[in-house]
């Protein structure tokens, strides 16, 4: 802006020339050279100026692009970052579905188990014998019950499905040896007596507390109680007595766990037999007998008919 002014000047000293084109040389000629003077002046403050913008110029410029250069730097970074963190972001969202895929399958195993401990502690209830049922009574019904209590979390429901399992480990080791533990039975009498249970594997001996009654236990139909059958020999009896009383001696095994005593319940005489048809066995021995008198009476007839001679 400050170049323009040159012109300008020219021109107005060109005018003022012209204007006074009738004065003295001498008074032209002083007021060329003041106007020289002062465009001189205006022209040296002006360039002045120029320089000054210039460098002003130079040293703003160094900074901002010294600010510019920082500024691209920090967009590098942050473009940078952010691709970091986009990978680090689908890194985790396959982390995430990973996770949920094993959560899933975790669950899925979990309640597998679950089903399966529950069949387990059916199968171990069914299998247990009549004198062992009271002795796991409490530990099978914690094992039934706890999946159906909702106050319970996950982790107490596998405990106590567990606590069975290791309850079912412990009796599979005394069973093998051979153990021994109290409670009650059904006597032969039809009364419930307490006394001591030996159990050798499939086997069981029951000894009541006061030494009276030892025999076989075995289930009875209808009767969730261990039965006591007595043993027909008293020498049988006095050695079940005796592996009750002391934990030792000789086990009157029966092989065919109890059939033998059942087959034997079975067995009866020809008057119990009778006796069992009641009243109705009258007129059938009535009408036997006189079938077998008619029979005889024919049959001696018969002796008594001649056979025709032989020619």
């Amino acid at each position: 802006m400050k170049t323009l002014s040159i012109p300008v000047i020219i021109l107005c000293v060109a005018s003022v020339c012209v204007a006074r084109a009738d004065e003295p040389s001498t008074n032209t000629r002083e007021v060329f050279v003041q106007l020289a003077d002062s465009a001189q002046k205006r022209l040296q403050a002006s360039l002045e100026e120029l320089s000054q913008l210039r460098q002003r110029a130079a040293d703003e410029t160094i900074p901002l692009s010294r600010q510019l250069r920082d500024l691209e730097d920090e967009l590098i970074q942050a473009r940078q970052e952010f691709q970091q963190a986009s990978r680090e972001l689908d890194s985790r969202a396959l982390d995430l579905n990973n996770l949920r895929s094993e959560i899933k399958s975790r669950k899925d195993e979990a309640a597998y188990l679950s089903n399966l401990l529950g069949e387990y502690n059916r199968n171990f209830e069914s299998r247990l014998h009549i004198a062992e049922t009271h002795r796991y009574e409490q530990a099978l019904e914690r094992a039934r019950l706890a999946p159906e209590n909702s106050n319970l979390s996950q982790r107490e429901v596998y405990a106590a499905q567990a606590d069975l399992l290791l309850v079912s480990l412990e009796r599979l080791h005394d069973i093998l040896g051979g153990t021994s533990f109290p409670g009650t039975a059904v006597d032969p009498a039809g009364m419930v007596t307490s006394g001591t249970f030996v159990l050798v594997g499939p086997a069981s001996l029951f000894g009541s507390d006061d030494g009276t009654i030892a025999g076989m236990v075995e289930e009875r139909l209808g009767s969730l109680e261990p039965a006591v059958i007595a043993f027909g020999d008293p020498a049988d009896a006095a050695a079940a007595a005796e592996m009750v009383r002391n934990s030792s001696g000789r086990f009157p095994l029966d092989p065919t766990l109890g059939s033998a005593h059942k087959v034997e319940k079975t067995r009866e005489t020809l008057i119990e037999h009778i006796r069992k048809g009641g009243p109705v066995m009258i007129p059938i021995f009535i009408m036997a007998g006189a079938a077998l008198l008619v029979v005889l009476l024919k049959w001696i007839s018969m002796n008594f008919i001649r056979s025709p001679a032989r020619r």
